[in-house]
Formats: C-alpha cells, sequence, structure tokens
C-alpha cells in the first residue's frame, strides 16, 4: 500500500485529503507545519508527499528544499497544493525548490487523484531533466530575492531610524502619545494596591463607554468583563499582584450604552525600591475589528471546504440524476396515456427534477455551478420576469420596477440571474406575510463615491446595479452577518432549506459581481448586486436564430467516464438518428477515431474527466478535424472552462442533468450553424 504524508495546517482540509486518499487505497500521514512533516519523512520516507504552502514553523517552500537536500528523500514525489500561492511565479519557485507538481485547491477529486496515482507510480521520472534546467532559473531567483533582501534591509534600517525619532519625540510630547493611542484603540489603566484607586487613560474612558468625569471603582470592574471571562480576569489579575506573574489576554467587556466589544488586556506588576508589588498597571486594546476579520476568515476557510465538499457531492449526484431522468423518459415514452404506470413515473420524473434543482443549488453556493455567460440587458431581463414575479408575490403585495432609461448590458448566464432574482422576490416575499411593497430597480453606478460606500475596493470601472427592496418585517443585527451562511434559516423545521441567499451570493460571486444587504427590523431589507459592464452587441448579433432542421445524419463521437451516462446520451443520439461511437477517456477517444475512415462531425463530451479533460480533447481534435462541432457537457466545472472557450460558432455547452430533447437540439443547432462540415483524418 502506497504511503502519502499530507502536510497542512488546515483541519477540514486535512480530513477531506485524507478521506479521500484513504478510501482510494492509500496509507495516509498528516502533519500540521513542515516540521512536523519533515521529522515524519525522516523516520519512514513515504511514497508521495502533498503538502500546502502557507503553514507555520516551517512553509511548503523550505519543505521542498529540505526534501532535494535529503539524500533519502531527495528522490520523493512532491505534490503541492496550494489556495494562498496563485501566482506563476510562486509555481515557478516550488517547481525550481523540488516540487514535482503543482496544483491550485480546490481540485475536483478524480483529477487529484490521478495525480496521485501519477506520482506514486513513478510516472514522474521524466521532470527529473526538467528540475535540472530549473537549476538557473532557481539562481536567478535567488538574486533576486537577495536584491529584493538588501532593499528590504535598507527600508527597514529606514524605518527603525524613523522610529527612533518618533519615540524620542513621542517620550517629550504626551499629545503625541495620546495620538498614537487613540488611533491604536489603546488605552492605559493603573491599579493601586494599597488604596485601590483606579486609574485610567482618556482613551479607555472612550473604549469602555464612559464619560471621562466618571470615576471608575472595584465595583465597576466587577460587572464590566462579561460572566464567561470574568474568572480569568480575576485570576489573572490576582496572580499578577501576588506574584508578580505578567499577562495577555483577550476577553469581552459590556459598554455602557449595551453590547459586548472585544478587548484585548495585559497586566503587569509594578514594584518600589525594596521589590514589593505596590500596583499593577497595563493596557486595554480594542480590537473588535481583527476579531470580525479573524471570524470571517474562519468562515471563508469553513466555506472552502464545505464548497469542495458540496461540489463533489453535486458532481456524482448529477451523473445519477441524468440516467435516472433519461430512464424514466424512455420509460414514459413507450407507455400509453391509461396505463397504470405513468402516474408513478410522472412521480420519478418531478422527483428528478426536484432533485436537480437542490443540487444546481448546492453547486450556486459553492461556485461551482457550470455557467453558460453571454452578453444579457439586465433591463430586458427584469422586465421578461415582471409577470412571473407578480404571480409569485401574490396580490397582496405590490411590485415595482423602476428601470434604466438606457438598456444595461452584462455578461452572465441568463438563468442563474434569473434564479437570483427568484430567490430575492421568494426571501422578500416571505419578509412580508401580511402584505407590502417590493421594489425592483437597476441603474448604472458610475459614481465613485456611491460606489465605494457600497461596494468598498471595487476597481473604478462602470457597474451595473440591481436592487431589491421591500418593506417587511427586516434582519436583526445578530441575525444579518448568517443570511449568507449555507442551511441557516430562521424558518420553521420542514419550510426551507437554508440554500436560498447562499445560492444568491454563490452565483453573484461566480459571474464577478459583488452583493451588500442593508437592513433593520421594521424596516425593511434592500439586497444590491453589481455586475462589471460590458459594451453593448450589435444589433446583427441580436437577431434570434432561426430553429433547428431536425432531419440529420451524421457521425457523434460521446466522450464521458462514466458508464450509465454515456450508455443515456448513446441511447438519444442514436435514437434521433445518428451513427455513433463512444469513448471512456480521451485517449481511447482519439485512437478510435484517427481508425475511422468516415470520420467525425461532432463530439460530444464530459468536462471533467481522469487523464484528459474534455477541452483538451476537443482541442486536439479540432486540429485533426477542422470544423469539427463539440458540445460539451458537465454537472460541476471549477474554472475549467471559459467562456471565451465556448463562445465559439462550433461549440456548446449543456448542463446534467440534461433532457434527452436538450441533448439532441443542441446537437441540431451546431451542426446547422458549423461553417463547414467535419473531416476524416488525414492520410
Amino acid at each position: 500500500m502506497k504511503r502519502v504524508l499530507v502536510a497542512d495546517d488546515n483541519v477540514e482540509n486535512l480530513y477531506l485529503l485524507e478521506a479521500l486518499l484513504q478510501g482510494n487505497g492509500f496509507e495516509v500521514q498528516h502533519a500540521a507545519n513542515g516540521v512536523d512533516a519533515l521529522e515524519l519523512a525522516r523516520q519512514a520516507p513515504p511514497d508521495l508527499l502533498l503538502t500546502d504552502l502557507l503553514m507555520p514553523k516551517m512553509d511548503g517552500f523550505e519543505l521542498c528544499r529540505q526534501f532535494q537536500r535529503d539524500p533519502a528523500l531527495a528522490t520523493t514525489p512532491i505534490l503541492v497544493y496550494t489556495a494562498t500561492y496563485l501566482e506563476p511565479e510562486d509555481e515557478r519557485l516550488a517547481l525550481s525548490l523540488g516540487a514535482t507538481r503543482f496544483m491550485i485547491k480546490p481540485q475536483e477529486p478524480d483529477r487529484l487523484l490521478a495525480t496521485v496515482h501519477e506520482l506514486t507510480r513513478g510516472e514522474h521520472k521524466g521532470l527529473a531533466a526538467q528540475k535540472e534546467r530549473q537549476e538557473e532559473l532557481l539562481r536567478r531567483h535567488n538574486a533576486v530575492l537577495m536584491r529584493k533582501l538588501e532593499q528590504k534591509i535598507s527600508r527597514l534600517t529606514a524605518e527603525v531610524s524613523r522610529r527612533d525619532r518618533l519615540q524620542a519625540e513621542l517620550r517629550q510630547n504626551a499629545r503625541l502619545r495620546r495620538v498614537a493611542a487613540r488611533l491604536g484603540n489603546l488605552g492605559g489603566w493603573r491599579v493601586d494596591l494599597a488604596t485601590g484607586e483606579i486609574t485610567w487613560s482618556e482613551e479607555l474612558y472612550e473604549i469602555i463607554g464612559k464619560d471621562p468625569g466618571f470615576r471608575p471603582s472595584s465595583a465597576l470592574l466587577a460587572h464590566l468583563v462579561v460572566p464567561e471571562h470574568a474568572e480569568m480576569d480575576r485570576a489573572n489579575f490576582e496572580a499578577c499582584a501576588r506574584e508578580g506573574r505578567p499577562y495577555d489576554a483577550e476577553l469581552e467587556i459590556l459598554l455602557a450604552g449595551g453590547g459586548r466589544k472585544w478587548c484585548r488586556v495585559i497586566g503587569q506588576a509594578v514594584r518600589d525600591d525594596s521589590g514589593a508589588i505596590v500596583a499593577v498597571e497595563g493596557a486595554l486594546q480594542d480590537i473588535s475589528e481583527f476579531k470580525a476579520a479573524e471570524q470571517q476568515l474562519q468562515q471563508a476557510q469553513k466555506l472552502e471546504s464545505l464548497g469542495l465538499l458540496a461540489g463533489g457531492m453535486a458532481h456524482d449526484f448529477n451523473n445519477l440524476l441524468a440516467v435516472i431522468l433519461s430512464y424514466a423518459d424512455f420509460a414514459f415514452q413507450t407507455l400509453d396515456a391509461e396505463h397504470p404506470a405513468r402516474p408513478d413515473i410522472e412521480e420519478i420524473q418531478a422527483a428528478g427534477k426536484r432533485a436537480g434543482h437542490l443540487t444546481r443549488q448546492l453547486l450556486a453556493f459553492s461556485r461551482r455551478q457550470p455557467l453558460v455567460p453571454e452578453p444579457l440587458d439586465l433591463d430586458r431581463v427584469v422586465a421578461d420576469m415582471h409577470g412571473m414575479l407578480n404571480r409569485l408575490l401574490g396580490e397582496s403585495i405590490e411590485l415595482v420596477v423602476q428601470l434604466a432609461p438606457v438598456p444595461i448590458w452584462i455578461l452572465a448566464d441568463p438563468g442563474q440571474i434569473q434564479q437570483v432574482l427568484m430567490n430575492l422576490a421568494l426571501n422578500a416575499r416571505d419578509a412580508m406575510p401580511e402584505g407590502g411593497r417590493l421594489v425592483i430597480q437597476t441603474e448604472v453606478l458610475d459614481d465613485p463615491v456611491r460606489r465605494a460606500a457600497l461596494f468598498p475596493g471595487l476597481p473604478d470601472t462602470s457597474y451595473a446595479l440591481l436592487s431589491v427592496g421591500d418593506s417587511g418585517h427586516g434582519i436583526s443585527t445578530a441575525i444579518l452577518g448568517h443570511i449568507f451562511d449555507p442551511f441557516f434559516t430562521t424558518r420553521e423545521p420542514g419550510q426551507g432549506t437554508g440554500l436560498g441567499l447562499p445560492t444568491v451570493y454563490g452565483i453573484v460571486r461566480q459571474s464577478g459581481g459583488e452583493i451588500q444587504v442593508e437592513s433593520s427590523p421594521a424596516r425593511g431589507s434592500t439586497f444590491r448586486v453589481c455586475f462589471p459592464r460590458i459594451e453593448p452587441l450589435p444589433e446583427a448579433n441580436m437577431q434570434e436564430a432561426s430553429p433547428p432542421n431536425e432531419h440529420h445524419s451524421g457521425s457523434i463521437l460521446i466522450v464521458e467516464d462514466d458508464p450509465a451516462v454515456r450508455r443515456v446520451a448513446e441511447r438519444i443520439l442514436r435514437s434521433a438518428g445518428f451513427r455513433v461511437q463512444t469513448a471512456a477517456h480521451g485517449q481511447e477517444a482519439l485512437e478510435s477515431c484517427q481508425q475511422d475512415p468516415n470520420g467525425i462531425d461532432l463530439l460530444v463530451t464530459d468536462v471533467v474527466m481522469p487523464r484528459m479533460s474534455g477541452l483538451e480533447l476537443a482541442e486536439k481534435m479540432e486540429r485533426i478535424w477542422p470544423g469539427l462541432c463539440t458540445v460539451f457537457i458537465s454537472g460541476y466545472t471549477d474554472s475549467m472552462l471559459s467562456a471565451e472557450e465556448t463562445w465559439q460558432a462550433n461549440r456548446a455547452f449543456i448542463a446534467k442533468p440534461f433532457a434527452a430533447d436538450s441533448l439532441t437540439r443542441k446537437v441540431w443547432e451546431l451542426l446547422d450553424a458549423r461553417p463547414q462540415p467535419g473531416k476524416a483524418p488525414p492520410g
């Protein structure tokens, strides 16, 4: 059994990788940092090191270098798997330091497993020469690093000199000390142990929320710290006062006007000339913003892991649904209207479609939903949904639509934008059980001041703004920070999945947009979504395509690694009158097609496959058969297929699970519009 050593400081990542590798026959060791990983490897060299780059104690770059320097580990293949270092120069540095492969998180499980199998089988040996060629790159890179280091040392020296001068000025000027304390949300305090007198600095009054004329007392201190942290704070203070033990702790305090605030408290003993402890003094710093950012980071890491898991599950489930729905359709078509099994099959079809909707929600939340973006007039999308939204909201809710005076063009998947509107409208309807008013507005967001206020950090360009505001009961501050969390809901059990707003968030972010919400209890809620604007399409490109000719014959190649899905697609297209060949992966497809004297008219290929992706296969086959048409199919993508790669006259995309008529119609449309017929391979 091959043994893989996984080095990653993220617990969720370790869990997912261990489950994936052990489930596929590998023995797994894991370490939370480079130091521990190196120690385990020296005890028993692994068959493969799978390492993150950003880790404590020793990062992944240094771990690669240490493996190369150790004769017992130098031949061990190393797979770098990172979500932090994403630039080409990061990959070049990792490879130059000894890494064998470089992959960006998250990857589709099959693709990651294929790489692990390749490396543990020793198929990477051919890269040794490449590593030797990269020695010169490493030397050049080291030279750059040395120049950067010298520049950094020079800047640090200048900074140290500047700070020394500043500290000298601060010692002479109390006003500058107060300014620095205020900017750092830092206040000082002192407790005289003999008299019990408590002294606060001016900044501390501001942090606590007390008037500077207020006299702090021991009674106030007893109720200042929240109950769950009070015992810890009391023990720290008493140990410092009794034994001189300094302390540095984080705790929450109760504010004078209500609410809580996270603070860092530092305390140390003050001694007299005889060495006796006469006071305890220290500082209190407001770290609320830091704690909020820390919690957001932790939440983002959890969402990344959950999104990876959800995406992988939805990928497999979409394959199953494609098979279930297709065979249900086949059976349904063979039964007459009075057959007693028809109602049962209709229920299977309905349940399958509901399951497909749920997987699309999971993929949208995890930002792995296959998208087919196209230029859209946002005003037209909203206007076309007016009637549907009216029926959805009911008579008790007034719908007001305010469209921009000129068309606003964006690049997005029309179905996904419709889903955003539907989910926001449903959310608003639930917030107005007794009726109310829903306002949907589109406008151009050009004003940089307003844009910065609504969406800080956006690049300076023009945006389309979609606002959905209701007059409902609003959202409390405690709940507002969780509305985009997956499966979070305030509804009763059984009344919602908790994926509505997370789905909206995932769609918006995957489409290159941003979303924010403004709400308060009893004052309603307004969701604002912005997308980058694009130039409008020429009139010629806006005309609708003519209906396809449904009488075709031709040769089609289906490439799909799931045998059940492959059989379904083959049956659908054979029934439509096409000659069909099938292959389980890209290499098999290339070998079989090159032996076919009649050539291929159209390729139907899964996007995510082991050994060779659908895009790679299409590009290779198009070089052999110029003018070949390609239909990409997938239930899950991870930035593997861009809009530019599908926006071609001879290419199209269809998402799993697909219906029989959807697949055949897409094939007909491509064959009707192809620039030239497919050709047999030369010679």
